[in-house]
């Protein structure tokens, strides 16, 4: 009881890092290049979850990642961004930023709803997972944009 309550502590606590382990949830989506990605392909990875491409915010973290993409591909981390956008808003945002990840397209929410960060507005909440062996090892929730690849990094460490 005593770590169920621990952990629900956790959860709704102000700190952005949240410490979860589960199956990955089960997704399809297309990338900005209209190629399905599929979960069950992905074993390490970061998947971040943002509101809506082109904005400011999400194009700071965006390019936080490009910036950091050769650290993560040395530490066997693949990257995927995920919004409710449609992909030809994906592939715009891709292409505007050189971004040299995925980014997959929700238009429909289904993973967003499935990760659990879909708002009520139809956006993604900004969360992100980062993912280990096919399960969720780390949960980042709210996490700002421009200090988001130095928390995952520690992480990593």
């Amino acid at each position: 009881m005593k770590q169920f309550i621990s952990r629900i502590k956790k959860a709704f606590s102000s700190s952005p890092r949240v410490e979860e382990i589960e199956k990955l949830p089960g997704f399809e989506l297309k990338n900005q290049d209209g190629e399905l990605v599929n979960s069950k392909d992905i074993e390490n990875a970061l998947i971040y979850f943002y509101p809506k491409s082109g904005t400011s915010g999400c194009t700071k973290q965006a390019c936080g990642l490009r910036d950091s993409i050769e650290e993560f591909n040395e530490l066997g981390i693949d990257v995927y961004g995920v919004s409710t956008d449609p992909i030809e808003k994906q592939k715009e945002f891709h292409e505007e930023n050189n971004l040299e990840f995925d980014i997959l397209a929700d238009p429909e929410g289904l993973a967003a709803e499935r990760f659990g960060v879909l708002t009520k507005a139809g956006f993604a909440e900004r969360t992100s997972f980062l993912v280990k062996n096919g399960e969720i090892v780390e949960v980042f929730r709210k996490v700002d944009p421009e200090s988001h690849v130095k928390q995952v990094l520690e992480c990593l460490d």
